[in-house]
């Protein structure tokens, strides 16, 4: 068995940040709420901003799974 070692490693972020006000207009609200338990969820894991490959404007997706990946790649 030969050792292996990672060397590098790199993360692609798409688009700006979103914070957790404003998630449910990225993603949208569940049958037209807002979520009844989503603060106590933020609250809980703490992140305060995270990235989607979706354009808030028009809900498009801006890049695929794959161009995710080769961001990072290429990174």
């Amino acid at each position: 068995m030969s050792e292996v070692y990672i060397n590098s490693v790199s993360a692609f972020f798409p688009n700006e940040p979103v914070d957790n006000d404003n998630i449910e207009n990225v993603l949208g609200m569940i049958d037209g709420k807002a979520s009844l338990v989503k603060k106590i969820v933020l609250r809980s894991n703490k992140i305060k901003t995270r990235y989607y490959a979706i354009d808030p404007k028009t809900n498009k997706t801006t890049h695929s799974n794959a161009k995710l990946a080769a961001q990072a790649i290429e990174k």
